[in-house]
Protein backbone atom coordinates (compact mmCIF):
# COMPACT_ATOMS: atom_id res chain seq x y z
CA UNK A 1 0.00 0.00 0.00
CA UNK A 2 1.07 3.60 -0.66
CA UNK A 3 2.14 5.49 2.52
CA UNK A 4 -0.85 7.50 3.76
CA UNK A 5 1.31 10.63 4.02
CA UNK A 6 1.53 10.69 0.20
CA UNK A 7 -2.22 10.64 -0.47
CA UNK A 8 -4.48 13.70 -0.64
CA UNK A 9 -8.22 13.10 -1.02
CA UNK A 10 -10.03 15.65 -3.23
CA UNK A 11 -13.79 16.05 -2.94
CA UNK A 12 -15.79 18.69 -4.85
CA UNK A 13 -19.11 19.35 -3.10
CA UNK A 14 -21.09 21.76 -5.25
CA UNK A 15 -24.13 22.18 -2.95
CA UNK A 16 -22.43 21.73 0.46
CA UNK A 17 -24.21 18.37 0.84
CA UNK A 18 -22.00 15.37 1.64
CA UNK A 19 -23.84 12.04 1.77
CA UNK A 20 -23.70 10.34 5.16
CA UNK A 21 -22.65 7.02 3.59
CA UNK A 22 -19.75 8.80 1.88
CA UNK A 23 -18.76 10.26 5.25
CA UNK A 24 -18.79 6.74 6.69
CA UNK A 25 -16.42 5.65 3.94
CA UNK A 26 -14.08 8.57 4.58
CA UNK A 27 -13.97 7.78 8.30
CA UNK A 28 -13.42 4.05 7.75
CA UNK A 29 -10.56 4.75 5.32
CA UNK A 30 -9.01 7.56 7.39
CA UNK A 31 -5.92 5.47 8.32
CA UNK A 32 -5.19 5.05 4.58
CA UNK A 33 -4.83 8.72 3.53
CA UNK A 34 -3.40 11.90 5.03
CA UNK A 35 -6.25 14.41 4.79
CA UNK A 36 -9.25 15.38 2.66
CA UNK A 37 -9.43 18.55 0.56
CA UNK A 38 -13.01 19.83 0.17
CA UNK A 39 -14.17 22.48 -2.30
CA UNK A 40 -17.83 23.39 -1.76
CA UNK A 41 -20.26 25.80 -3.35
CA UNK A 42 -19.08 25.65 -6.97
CA UNK A 43 -21.67 24.56 -9.53
CA UNK A 44 -19.18 24.06 -12.41
CA UNK A 45 -17.58 20.69 -11.76
CA UNK A 46 -14.91 21.08 -14.46
CA UNK A 47 -13.77 24.41 -13.01
CA UNK A 48 -13.83 22.98 -9.47
CA UNK A 49 -11.70 19.98 -10.47
CA UNK A 50 -9.21 22.23 -12.23
CA UNK A 51 -8.85 24.46 -9.15
CA UNK A 52 -8.35 21.42 -6.90
CA UNK A 53 -5.85 19.86 -9.32
CA UNK A 54 -3.95 23.17 -9.36
CA UNK A 55 -3.80 23.12 -5.55
CA UNK A 56 -2.43 19.57 -5.64
CA UNK A 57 0.17 20.18 -8.36
CA UNK A 58 1.40 23.63 -7.37
CA UNK A 59 0.80 23.91 -3.62
CA UNK A 60 0.39 20.48 -2.00
CA UNK A 61 3.73 19.26 -3.31
CA UNK A 62 4.31 16.91 -0.38
CA UNK A 63 1.73 14.51 -1.86
CA UNK A 64 2.32 12.04 -4.70
CA UNK A 65 -1.29 10.95 -5.22
CA UNK A 66 -4.61 12.74 -5.67
CA UNK A 67 -7.57 10.55 -4.75
CA UNK A 68 -10.82 11.85 -6.24
CA UNK A 69 -14.03 10.92 -4.42
CA UNK A 70 -17.41 12.41 -5.28
CA UNK A 71 -19.64 13.53 -2.40
CA UNK A 72 -22.35 11.01 -3.43
CA UNK A 73 -20.05 7.98 -3.84
CA UNK A 74 -20.70 5.17 -1.35
CA UNK A 75 -17.63 3.05 -0.66
CA UNK A 76 -16.02 0.76 1.87
CA UNK A 77 -12.45 -0.09 2.89
CA UNK A 78 -12.43 -3.08 0.54
CA UNK A 79 -13.26 -0.77 -2.39
CA UNK A 80 -10.38 1.51 -1.43
CA UNK A 81 -7.94 -1.40 -1.27
CA UNK A 82 -9.02 -2.72 -4.67
CA UNK A 83 -8.48 0.70 -6.22
CA UNK A 84 -4.98 0.94 -4.74
CA UNK A 85 -3.98 -2.52 -5.88
CA UNK A 86 -1.38 -2.38 -8.66
CA UNK A 87 1.23 0.11 -9.87
CA UNK A 88 -0.75 2.05 -12.49
CA UNK A 89 -0.54 5.85 -12.61
CA UNK A 90 -4.30 6.27 -12.99
CA UNK A 91 -6.91 3.87 -11.65
CA UNK A 92 -10.62 4.62 -12.11
CA UNK A 93 -13.34 2.53 -10.50
CA UNK A 94 -16.74 1.87 -11.98
CA UNK A 95 -19.74 2.81 -9.85
CA UNK A 96 -23.50 2.36 -9.87
CA UNK A 97 -25.51 4.55 -12.23
CA UNK A 98 -28.43 6.61 -10.87
CA UNK A 99 -30.81 4.69 -13.15
CA UNK A 100 -32.29 1.45 -11.85
CA UNK A 101 -31.16 -1.63 -13.70
CA UNK A 102 -28.47 0.07 -15.77
CA UNK A 103 -24.86 -1.22 -15.87
CA UNK A 104 -22.34 0.76 -13.81
CA UNK A 105 -20.68 3.96 -14.98
CA UNK A 106 -17.17 3.44 -16.32
CA UNK A 107 -14.50 6.12 -16.66
CA UNK A 108 -16.29 8.61 -14.41
CA UNK A 109 -14.27 10.44 -11.76
CA UNK A 110 -16.33 9.39 -8.73
CA UNK A 111 -13.58 7.17 -7.27
CA UNK A 112 -10.25 7.65 -9.05
CA UNK A 113 -6.59 7.94 -8.10
CA UNK A 114 -4.05 9.93 -10.13
CA UNK A 115 -0.29 10.16 -9.67
CA UNK A 116 1.34 13.58 -9.71
CA UNK A 117 3.45 12.60 -12.72
CA UNK A 118 0.34 12.41 -14.89
CA UNK A 119 -0.71 15.98 -14.15
CA UNK A 120 2.86 17.15 -14.68
CA UNK A 121 3.04 15.43 -18.08
CA UNK A 122 -0.35 16.82 -19.11
CA UNK A 123 0.85 20.29 -18.16
CA UNK A 124 3.92 19.80 -20.37
CA UNK A 125 2.06 18.59 -23.50
CA UNK A 126 3.07 20.56 -26.59
CA UNK A 127 1.96 20.94 -30.20
CA UNK A 128 4.46 20.18 -32.94
CA UNK A 129 5.28 23.89 -33.21
CA UNK A 130 6.20 24.03 -29.50
CA UNK A 131 3.02 25.81 -28.37
CA UNK A 132 1.28 24.56 -25.23
CA UNK A 133 -1.38 22.00 -26.11
CA UNK A 134 -3.42 22.32 -22.90
CA UNK A 135 -5.23 25.62 -22.37
CA UNK A 136 -4.42 27.94 -19.47
CA UNK A 137 -6.77 30.31 -17.66
CA UNK A 138 -6.65 32.82 -14.81
CA UNK A 139 -8.52 32.32 -11.55
CA UNK A 140 -8.10 34.60 -8.52
CA UNK A 141 -4.99 36.04 -10.11
CA UNK A 142 -3.35 32.62 -10.64
CA UNK A 143 -2.54 30.93 -13.93
CA UNK A 144 -4.13 27.47 -14.01
CA UNK A 145 -4.09 24.53 -16.41
CA UNK A 146 -7.26 23.08 -17.94
CA UNK A 147 -6.56 19.50 -16.83
CA UNK A 148 -10.28 18.70 -16.91
CA UNK A 149 -11.71 20.30 -20.08
CA UNK A 150 -15.35 19.85 -21.01
CA UNK A 151 -17.57 20.99 -23.84
CA UNK A 152 -17.83 20.53 -27.59
CA UNK A 153 -14.89 19.25 -29.60
CA UNK A 154 -14.23 20.18 -33.21
CA UNK A 155 -15.27 16.64 -34.09
CA UNK A 156 -18.79 17.43 -32.88
CA UNK A 157 -18.50 15.29 -29.76
CA UNK A 158 -19.38 16.64 -26.32
CA UNK A 159 -17.13 15.55 -23.46
CA UNK A 160 -17.45 15.88 -19.70
CA UNK A 161 -14.59 16.90 -17.42
CA UNK A 162 -13.75 13.28 -16.66
CA UNK A 163 -13.52 12.37 -20.36
CA UNK A 164 -11.47 15.51 -20.91
CA UNK A 165 -8.93 14.38 -18.36
CA UNK A 166 -8.69 10.89 -19.85
CA UNK A 167 -8.17 12.45 -23.28
CA UNK A 168 -5.11 14.31 -21.95
CA UNK A 169 -3.95 11.28 -19.94
CA UNK A 170 -3.92 9.22 -23.13
CA UNK A 171 -1.79 11.82 -24.89
CA UNK A 172 0.53 11.84 -21.88
CA UNK A 173 0.82 8.04 -22.18
CA UNK A 174 -0.36 7.46 -18.62
CA UNK A 175 -0.53 3.88 -17.41
CA UNK A 176 -4.25 3.45 -16.71
CA UNK A 177 -6.49 0.72 -15.30
CA UNK A 178 -10.27 0.42 -15.04
CA UNK A 179 -11.15 -1.25 -11.72
CA UNK A 180 -14.28 -3.38 -12.05
CA UNK A 181 -14.11 -5.35 -8.79
CA UNK A 182 -15.43 -2.50 -6.65
CA UNK A 183 -19.13 -2.26 -5.74
CA UNK A 184 -19.59 1.46 -5.34
CA UNK A 185 -23.03 2.86 -4.57
CA UNK A 186 -24.31 6.19 -5.88
CA UNK A 187 -26.40 8.22 -3.44
CA UNK A 188 -29.46 10.06 -4.69
CA UNK A 189 -33.08 9.57 -3.62
CA UNK A 190 -31.61 6.35 -2.20
CA UNK A 191 -28.30 4.55 -2.69
CA UNK A 192 -28.37 3.18 -6.22
CA UNK A 193 -26.64 -0.16 -6.70
CA UNK A 194 -25.84 -2.60 -9.46
CA UNK A 195 -28.71 -4.45 -11.19
CA UNK A 196 -28.01 -7.68 -9.30
CA UNK A 197 -28.29 -5.81 -5.98
CA UNK A 198 -31.94 -4.86 -6.56
CA UNK A 199 -34.26 -7.42 -4.91
CA UNK A 200 -36.63 -8.94 -7.43
CA UNK A 201 -35.31 -6.87 -10.33
CA UNK A 202 -35.23 -8.61 -13.70
CA UNK A 203 -34.03 -7.14 -16.99
CA UNK A 204 -36.56 -7.49 -19.82
CA UNK A 205 -36.57 -6.61 -23.49
CA UNK A 206 -37.52 -3.01 -24.29
CA UNK A 207 -40.55 -4.08 -26.37
CA UNK A 208 -41.91 -6.06 -23.40
CA UNK A 209 -41.81 -3.06 -21.10
CA UNK A 210 -39.67 -2.19 -18.10
CA UNK A 211 -39.79 -4.28 -14.95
Amino acid sequence: MIPREKILVAMPVHNYMLDVECVSGLLACAPLYHRPLFFAGHSNIAHARNIMAHTFVEKATEYDWLMWIDADTVFKVDDWKLLWDGDEEVVVAEYAKKILGQPPVQFGFGFTRVHRNVYERIKALMHEDGAERVNRFYHDGQMMVDYHPNGALQSGKWIGEDQGFFMWAGMAEAKLRLETRTRLGHAGRFVYGYPDQIPGFKMVDAEDGAQ
